[in-house]
């Protein structure tokens, strides 16, 4: 194997960007604002019922259904097309009411932020609760039901327990398959941060297939949110994160058999779990902080009997913001941006040339609840690689590979009332190419 230098620069190391932060948790500043009366809480909108979490006795069915041990109290105003707003731990809109032994049976949708929230500023500074953080799935993808949350009660706004008080963090593991994808992985928490690792695999179970692994730790020490609303609707915000560092190994296999085909170019496939953390229990309302992954592969195989390897060890450190309205698009930043690393170069074996695509976007975004599809900004960096190589029969004994290493931001859903989808914006960006002799 060969180690190829990437890039070089000012900034941390890839190695101290690997150590844990310390677990001295930075204090927490939370305003809420209603209108212009500063200190007050935020307008409920008139459908929201708050609940105490001590009346949720369970969440099943992939995070669909909910029980309270009670239909009296403020659930005896539950309705379909309300808002339950299970206060400091989730929001949800009831599709459905049932009554059984005494109990609320309730059907359930994510709620966004407009639907609990009709008029105020909210802005958070602070570290998520790494704690309490749980793993939530995507009920949409059709796998694995969601984790109930597994929240407890972090008290009013802005109070938070100190991440030191754990001496283990929450971890969680998840594996499974689509029609073309599987996936094996772990999401451990930290104080500041969180550990990826597993594998990805596209088509494991034809001729032409890769077999993707990852190791990755993404820190950060605060994450700001800043929020207008009115009239139930967001009219402009803000994300940022500071002292955020992506350090990650990304490596991949790449086998063709003797199958007719010669490529694959799948659709980006987002992997349907997600790990999420308290970041601010405001008022009663949840604004969690949401980090998620995502993979694109593209491969052109020429020949039969092929085999690639590679991979790139990259860390980003930098600190970034996004904004938007809902008109014109994101805009955003990137300061003290820096990134360095190295290509891995593994075995090939092609008889004719061939060329290989990994792009893998791991995703910091803030949302309301516990529901991976409720996000509302996010902060992203985006690792590629790609490889080529020559024809062996040729007599063409050469690799090169290109690296596209960016972080992009943007909003998602409920700016202004709308599902937002403009392009994100890119904050930082760096390219990087070697050719291994004798090219």
């Amino acid at each position: 194997m060969i180690v190829a230098a990437l890039v070089t620069g000012t900034g941390a190391s890839p190695s101290a960007a690997a150590v844990w932060p310390s677990s001295n948790a930075a204090a927490q500043t939370v305003s809420i604002n209603s209108g212009n009366a500063a200190g007050t809480e935020l307008t409920l909108t008139s459908k929201t019922i708050e609940v105490p979490s001590s009346l949720l006795k369970s969440v099943t069915g992939g995070g669909t259904t909910y029980t309270f041990s009670s239909a009296s109290g403020p659930l005896a105003k539950v309705a379909v097309g309300k808002v339950i707003l299970i206060e400091g731990e989730d929001a949800i809109v009831v599709t459905s009411v049932k009554h059984a032994g005494g109990q609320l049976i309730v059907g359930a949708a994510p709620a966004s932020i407009g639907d609990v929230i009709e008029s105020g500023q909210l802005k958070v500074t602070g570290s998520p609760d790494m704690a309490q953080a749980a793993g939530v799935t995507d009920t949409s993808s059709g796998l694995a039901p969601a984790l109930a949350p597994m929240l407890r009660s972090t008290g009013a706004a802005g109070v938070r327990r100190p991440n030191d008080t754990l001496a283990v963090f929450p971890s969680y593991s998840y594996s499974g398959k689509t029609s073309t994808f599987s996936y094996s992985l772990t999401f451990a928490g930290a104080p500041n941060g969180i550990h990826v690792t597993g594998t990805i695999c596209y088509a494991c179970d034809s001729l032409l297939n890769i077999n993707a692994k990852l190791d990755g730790i993404f820190t950060w020490a605060n994450q700001d949110l800043d929020m207008d609303l009115a009239g139930g609707k967001v009219k402009s915000g803000s994300f940022g994160i500071s002292g955020m560092s992506s350090d990650l190994d990304l490596t991949y296999t790449v086998l063709r058999g003797a199958s007719p085909g010669v490529g694959a170019k799948p659709p980006v496939f987002k992997l349907p779990v997600s790990f999420e953390a308290p970041l601010c229990i405001c008022g009663g309302i949840p604004v969690y902080s949401k980090f998620e992954l995502a993979i694109l592969v593209t491969l052109g195989i020429g020949a039969k009997n092929s085999s690639i390897q590679g991979g790139v060890h990259v860390t980003i450190t930098g600190s970034g913001s996004v904004s938007g309205t809902g008109l014109g698009g994101a805009s955003g930043s990137w300061t003290g941006g820096h990134i360095k690393g190295n290509f891995i170069t593994g075995s090939a074996l092609t008889p004719a040339s061939a060329g290989i695509v990994v792009a893998l976007q791991a995703k910091f975004g803030v949302g309301m609840g516990v529901k991976n599809v409720n996000a509302l900004y996010y902060i992203s960096p985006i690792f590629s690689i790609g490889e080529t190589t020559g024809s062996a029969v040729a007599g063409l004994a050469c690799v090169a590979f290109d690296g596209a290493f960016s972080v992009t931001g943007n909003f998602e859903v409920q700016l202004l009332g709308f599902k937002v989808s403009t392009p994100a914006t890119t904050l930082f960006e760096k390219k990087a190419s070697y050719r291994q002799p004798p090219c």
